[in-house]
């Protein structure tokens, strides 16, 4: 595993042997959309130099404060829709499993895959 990125908010790992690439959320509040923004740029560039299409992502949001902001919502789930279309497959660890697929029920041209279990979600990424 290497770090791609450690940020505030936002954390980027590669786990090369079993491939695919780890985002993690931090306790962090973002304060604003642009804030946000910034620290998904870093994710992108973080894994400019991977070939994404061969590799799984995680989104881990287990850590992820709740936030009422409707804006900030919709902009995260579009802005992480963009990187996982970009990868071969995708899940996300939820921040809460119902709160998970309300917002990208709501916010989403993605229908989500959710684990409530990190394991039972590295191996849908790794098809064991």
């Amino acid at each position: 595993m290497s770090t791609l990125a450690k940020g505030t908010h936002l954390n980027v790992q590669y786990f090369r042997a079993s491939g695919y690439v780890r985002i993690a959320r931090t306790s962090a509040k973002f304060s604003s959309i642009e804030q946000a923004a910034t620290c998904l740029k870093a994710c992108d560039v973080a894994f400019s130099e991977l070939n994404i299409s061969k590799l799984s992502l995680l989104l881990d949001w287990r850590l992820a404060p709740l936030s009422t902001d409707p804006h900030l919502h919709r902009f995260l789930v579009r802005s992480t829709d963009v990187f996982a279309a970009r990868f071969a497959r995708s899940v996300a660890t939820p921040l809460g499993k119902l709160q998970s697929v309300r917002v990208g029920r709501a916010h989403s041209t993605a229908a989500p895959v959710v684990f409530d279990d990190e394991a039972r979600a590295l191996e849908y990424l790794v098809g064991r």
